[in-house]
């Protein structure tokens, strides 16, 4: 949890496999609930985070970090 306080963009939150389980199954094991709630300041980096992997979504899927990558680049180039 403590390396969520780095966390400054939103390919950070995107990477991380725990916040695509909170979003996409709605399963907080990893207490993002009490983390947003903590850490207001990021709430827009959260929900534009959250946006793009929900429009990102393939049903039953989690992305990982290199599939992520590749699909924010090609995005943003």
């Amino acid at each position: 949890m403590q390396k969520r306080n780095y966390y400054i963009e939103i390919e950070d939150f995107l990477s991380d496999e725990s916040f695509q389980t909170w979003i996409l199954s709605k399963v907080d094991e990893q207490g993002w609930e009490e983390w947003t709630l903590e850490n207001q300041q990021r709430a827009k980096l959260v929900e534009d985070a959250r946006l793009l992997l929900l429009a990102m979504k393939v049903p039953n899927t989690v992305i990982s970090s290199s599939e992520l990558n590749t699909a924010l680049q090609s995005t943003w180039i």
